[in-house]
């Protein structure tokens, strides 16, 4: 598992089949050990990013320091005199520790008067700051116009890539693997053993299509073959209207050496319709939730 994607994906495909994993990790001392988890208490939601957290596991991530990297022209930071290079040291006299305490301090305080003390050059400033106040997703949250100091992430990035001829072979397992993953997860919603709130519709698709396109081109892509292929597993699945029952009416055919009465072939348009629908009443009641919550 050379990336965090690659683990999660394994680590779900665990998941779905319950019972125990065995993982191999390697410590500081870089010895190789092995260690069981149990996974069958898993919630059946696995929607999201809650996979990792329901496991108890927690990606290590760096702690990107307060400093200002980039202030924007006639933005409260850049009227408040920080320049980029400087450290917050305090905000009301509340040590700051981090880029992320940093951002969470300020947009919970929209338009109320911050003391700081900053840090630029070895020397020590005070500086008074008044955050603007924005609306963000239907929440009012403070905002100054500025920008963290990019930190060297080298030590927390993995680059995974492959020669061309290489590259098909782990396109088309992974293309398997995702597939396997998709029907697996569709037979546990059928049965109850995973929730239904992790049927997605248009609206999600299209968040989180922004959200990707936003981190990069390869992310983006990488989004759009995971919908493809789940859309390729749905349309093959064996209900009448599909593709897949389709497939299924032939195969009755080939077996019976005739086709289906007009009347049943009829009735199962009908079935399919029905299915369809509620399945699609049920993607947009998720995405709705999901937006006014």
């Amino acid at each position: 598992t050379p990336t965090w994607e690659a683990a999660r994906t394994a680590l779900l495909s665990e998941a779905i089949a319950g019972g125990e994993v065995v993982l191999e990790v390697s410590g500081a001392d870089e010895r190789h050990r092995l260690v069981s988890m149990d996974v069958s208490r898993i919630d059946g939601d696995l929607e999201g990013g809650e996979l990792l957290p329901a496991m108890g596991i927690t990606p290590l991530r760096p702690e990107i320091p307060a400093v200002i990297g980039e202030v924007v022209a006639g933005e409260p930071a850049a009227r408040a005199g920080l320049q980029p290079g400087d450290r917050i040291v305090t905000a009301d006299g509340t040590p700051i520790e981090s880029w992320e305490a940093w951002v969470k301090y300020v947009r919970a305080r929209p338009e109320v008067s911050i003391q700081l003390v900053v840090e630029r050059g070895g020397v020590r400033l005070d500086l008074s700051l008044q955050p603007a106040a924005v609306e963000d997703q239907g929440e009012r949250i403070g905002r100054i116009g500025a920008i963290n100091q990019r930190p060297d992430l080298s030590a927390y990035t993995a680059v995974l890539s492959y020669p061309p001829l290489q590259a098909l072979g782990a396109a088309a397992q992974r293309t398997w693997e995702m597939s396997s993953l998709t029907v697996r997860v569709l037979a546990r919603l059928v049965t109850g053993q995973a929730s239904l709130q992790n049927v997605s519709g248009p609206l999600t698709i299209a968040q989180y299509a922004g959200e990707t396109a936003r981190i990069g081109l390869v992310p983006f892509l990488a989004f759009l073959a995971v919908v493809s292929i789940s859309l390729g597993i749905l349309n093959l699945l064996p209900v009448p209207v599909l593709d897949g029952g389709h497939l299924l009416y032939y195969l009755i055919e080939l077996a019976k050496g005739s086709p289906l009465s007009e009347q049943a072939q009829v009735l199962g348009q009908r079935v399919g319709i029905t299915l369809l629908l509620g399945l699609m009443a049920l993607a947009f009641y998720n995405d709705f939730v999901r937006l006014l919550g």
